[in-house]
């Protein structure tokens, strides 16, 4: 049984961006049906083996179609949001399984995406023992009897040389990798938006989205939805905040950052040398 037409958006980012914030924003309007990284742990197992190329683009559009299609077609609502940095690394999928899907690409400064993850993911994103485990079972030829468990912490993409994880990979530091997090997913992001057509895409930085109303009607437009106070209203304050704590690095931290993230950051418009504002929570 089909409901209606409902077409697909997709907002993907980082991480840490504002994801969570805008789901929140949006998932009262009348016209979206809205999600929060749907089927999580499931897609970030895929996406995760897609991105280092552990499965075929073949593979990987049979597991998006399973996952996603059913919802997408039993939908009630114009549109289908799902707002979630799963689905970055699977962009191109996306945009082939669902030909009407539009995509959101949301970003961030990477002096505020990096400590968040490094800090209040302590135990979920690149732990050592989790990172030996998703490289030991590639290495080892990737036996269906000894996968890995379904935890996100198992399945954050890791750099593969002729399909093997080598030693200097697992052992480089956990901020190092979140750092490269924050570096290839939004490169992946990037170079994927460029095979489709400019109308099925728009792109924004969240702290633009948060202190201009012009930027964020312009969000509002990409969605044929009509701009109101409320939205800019909403994203005046964190959301997505357990503790108001803001997560600094260390002068050695920031020297890796900037490193690793610097050429991007400045190609996003970031200056990294320059002083974060403080967050009003």
């Amino acid at each position: 049984m089909k409901f209606t037409h409902s077409k697909p958006l997709f907002i993907v980012g980082s991480g840490r961006n504002g994801t969570r914030s805008i789901f929140r924003m949006l998932r009262g309007n009348s016209k979206i049906e809205a999600h929060h990284e749907y089927m999580c742990e499931n897609i970030q197992k895929i996406s995760c083996l897609y991105s280092m190329g552990c499965i075929s683009k073949e593979e990987c559009k049979e597991e998006v179609f399973r996952h996603y299609f059913s919802a997408i077609n039993y939908s009630r609502k114009e549109i289908w949001l799902d707002s979630s940095n799963k689905a970055s690394w699977i962009i191109d999928i996306l945009a082939e399984v669902f030909p009407d899907s539009r995509f959101i690409h949301l970003i961030r400064d990477p002096r505020r995406v990096v400590p968040s993850f490094y800090y209040k993911l302590r135990e979920e994103m690149y732990d050592d023992e989790s990172v030996r485990c998703l490289a030991g079972w590639i290495n080892n030829g990737m036996n269906k009897n000894e996968i890995p468990p379904l935890e996100k912490k198992y399945w954050w993409k890791l750099k593969t040389n002729n399909s093997i994880i080598d030693e200097n990979e697992i052992s480089l530091s956990r901020f190092e990798k979140v750092c490269r997090h924050w570096l290839e997913i939004n490169k992946c992001i990037d170079s994927s938006l460029l095979k489709i057509s400019k109308d099925r895409y728009s792109v924004f930085k969240l702290e633009e989205l948060v202190k201009s109303k012009e930027a964020l009607n312009l969000l509002l437009e990409f969605l044929d939805l009509d701009p109101t106070n409320y939205y800019f209203d909403f994203l005046q304050k964190p959301r997505n905040v357990f503790l108001p704590l803001e997560f600094n690095c260390t002068k050695n931290q920031e020297t890796i950052l900037k490193r690793i993230c610097e050429e991007k950051g400045s190609e996003y418009g970031y200056d990294l040398e320059k002083k974060l504002p403080l967050i009003n929570y």
